[in-house]
């Protein structure tokens, strides 16, 4: 079993595989390094260990024409969700395990990196 809290926490609440909890949680990473500004990402990639790992992990997206249309209705958080979903689906991940899959990675991680909160919150607008 893998060893990383963030890993091991999301595993145990949500029932989901070690690798699709990682190939998530990289997932959300390579879009936050595409989406914060540096700074910011340097803060996570220097407090959370692994997180080049993670992102290994992380399925593929491609920025197809639901992207292209959410970004246009929704606006860049729209393209943005759009693109999460299809990687977890990617993964294996039900729709109805997404939710779950991300507040249990956002307790998680207010566990483990509290210091990374004030990222998190900017974030959340």
């Amino acid at each position: 079993m893998n060893t990383h809290p963030l890993i091991q926490d999301c595993t145990k609440v949500t029932g989901l595989s070690s690798i699709q909890v990682a190939g998530a949680i990289g997932l959300i990473l390579s879009k936050l390094r595409e989406n914060i500004n540096p700074e910011d990402f340097q803060k996570i990639k220097s407090t959370i260990p692994g997180v080049p790992d993670l992102i290994q992990q992380a399925p593929t997206t491609k920025k197809g024409l639901l992207g292209k249309l959410a970004g246009s209705v929704g606006g860049d958080k729209a393209k943005l969700l759009m693109e999460v979903s299809q990687g977890l689906s990617k993964l294996g991940i039900p729709t109805s395990e997404q939710k779950p899959l991300a507040k249990a990675l956002s307790a998680s991680v207010e566990k483990h990196y509290p210091e990374l909160k004030p990222v998190f919150e900017k974030l959340a607008g």
